[in-house]
């Protein structure tokens, strides 16, 4: 809402002197005069022969509060106190919440080898240690480096704790909330990605390179995505299986996060920021589609 108001100088000093200690810059163009202020949006005067306009953009404030996040949360394998939740070294992560089976379920997905040999999976949302679900996965063989995906069915009992307490939107790289779609289109050598992972948190990294191959125990070949940190620190470690790799929307328009790829594994080489592997998201949720019929039409939320 912007509304106009004609005052005169007196009045205008006074109002700079109320502001003078919230006022962060101040910048001069010709006969127009800004002051950026860290409680207003922005504030601007345009000097004249007549006197001086001001013109005031109301910024707005949310009531509401961000839950809890499960976008790159820690899920562990027992049900523990808090305590123990902290220190336990043998988890994985939930990449984000999604949708599937026309919204009538809700999951989190994560990697297969991440909940291979466990049926439960337990998360801790604000003070409590709580079940997150059941894992469903394929029954086949993994083949393809895209096969390593899995979801976890959020319980029954769950469902109400996390729709009153948490963020079912993923979380940008300015921790807001924001509405997420899966990416089509191919990474390239050198494209600019985040991920949030339960054991590094949120990190920046660098595609260093994109390969159709052969990897470790899977029979056959697939798409390889290779990222390194920026800075010389790790895009991700161990306990960050199953982080989804995002980047902004293009568009201008559009805000949006694309989701390109999922965290997979690292080359086990002894240097400081070796390359981590990661496979395309949508290879990930086809071979869902495909291999296990009771998780179909992934979708993210977008409220």
């Amino acid at each position: 809402m912007t509304k106009h108001y004609v005052w005169s100088g007196s009045k205008i000093s006074l109002l700079l002197n109320f502001l003078k200690t919230t006022l962060l810059r101040r910048i001069q163009s010709g006969k127009k005069l800004k002051r950026y202020s860290k409680d207003l949006l922005t504030k601007y005067f345009t000097e004249d022969m007549m006197g001086i306009h001001f013109i005031l953009l109301l910024s707005i404030t949310a009531l509401s509060k961000p839950g809890v996040p499960l976008h790159g949360a820690k899920f562990v394998y027992e049900n523990e106190d808090v305590d123990d939740f902290y220190i336990d070294n043998a988890f994985a992560t939930a990449g984000c919440l999604m949708m599937a089976n026309n919204n009538n379920t809700m999951v989190a997905v994560t990697c297969r080898h991440a909940v291979e040999d466990v049926e439960t999976c337990y998360t801790l949302i604000e003070d409590s240690v709580v079940k997150l679900g059941q894992k469903q996965q394929s029954g086949n063989r993994m083949k393809f480096l895209h096969d390593d995906i899995a979801v976890i069915v959020v319980d029954n009992e769950t469902h109400s704790v996390v729709n009153q307490k948490c963020e079912k939107l993923l979380l940008d790289t300015s921790d807001i909330p924001t509405p997420a779609q899966i990416c089509f289109s191919s990474l390239e050598t050198g494209d600019i990605v985040h991920k949030r992972g339960a054991k590094t948190g949120l990190t920046t990294g660098i595609v260093n390179d994109v390969k159709f191959e052969k990897i470790g125990n899977f029979i056959f070949p697939s798409s390889v995505i290779y990222v390194i940190g920026r800075d010389g620190k790790p895009f991700a470690d161990k306990g960050d299986s199953g982080s989804l790799v995002f980047r902004h929307h293009m568009s201008p328009v559009s805000n949006v996060l694309d989701v390109c790829a999922m965290v997979n594994g690292k080359i086990d080489i002894p240097i400081q920021n070796p390359d981590v592997l990661c496979f395309p998201f949508n290879e990930g949720c086809e071979s869902l589609r495909k291999n296990v019929p009771d998780i179909q039409n992934l979708t993210f939320f977008n409220v």
